[in-house]
């Protein structure tokens, strides 16, 4: 279960990560 966990926090930082550049690429 750790090892998903950490899947899943590593998968929504890249989430936040690419939203964070579309945010920018708009500006």
């Amino acid at each position: 279960m750790i090892l998903i966990d950490k899947k899943i926090l590593l998968l929504g930082s890249m989430n936040l990560s690419d939203n964070s550049l579309d945010n920018n690429r708009e500006i």
